[in-house]
């Protein structure tokens, strides 16, 4: 009988006044977006600290990562999300930004071979007029669940380097790859 007099003044406490029941919740959903945030900006931090190590290491003129996500229309975009240049090389940040993926050959290459390593005009033609970049580098980024995500790549304005370390590219793309789905 009491546990039943409780629901009912209960119940007529959050139907006459459930103004703190929001309140409350709209407080924990802000303090989770706050933690959230400062997660995602310590994350972005450690990403371009390993770009710019990977930018030296690998003497490349840019490093990127292109991250994919749903653009206008629901259609499949992506957006470089990181870009590191050495002084000889102008950004082209602005040039990638929410870009159709379909208008490139690139990204279905990656879905299929995974990496690539050579003239960019090979894989992609379109994105070699649009690029002052020769050769690259690169790598699918994929999710837990197999799932293309991104593309990792190190741009090269003349030519690759002479000693490609791809046993050190792979360790350091696994690094990044956490990082991206921290």
């Amino acid at each position: 009988m009491i546990t039943l007099i409780l629901i009912i003044l209960f119940s007529c406490r959050i139907y006459y006044n459930p103004s703190p029941l929001f309140e409350e919740y709209n407080n924990y959903r802000n303090q989770k977006h706050e933690l959230e945030l400062v997660q995602c900006a310590n994350t972005d931090k450690k990403i371009k600290q390993l770009l710019s190590i990977y930018l030296d290491k690998y003497q490349g003129n840019r490093i990127w990562i292109i991250q994919y996500h749903r653009g206008i229309n629901d259609y499949m975009c992506g957006s470089m999300r990181f870009e590191l240049y050495d002084k000889q090389t102008k950004p082209i940040k602005y040039q990638y930004t929410d870009f159709n993926l379909s208008w490139c050959t690139l990204p279905d290459y990656l879905r299929i071979h995974d990496s690539f390593i050579g003239k960019l005009e090979e894989v992609d033609p379109v994105l070699s007029i649009s690029n002052s970049a020769k050769y690259i580098i690169c790598k699918l980024i994929r999710d837990y669940n197999n799932v293309p995500i991104g593309i990792f790549g190190i741009s090269y304005l003349d030519k690759l380097p002479n000693k490609l370390l791809e046993t050190d590219l792979q360790q350091d793309y696994i690094e990044l790859q956490k990082l991206m789905l921290e």
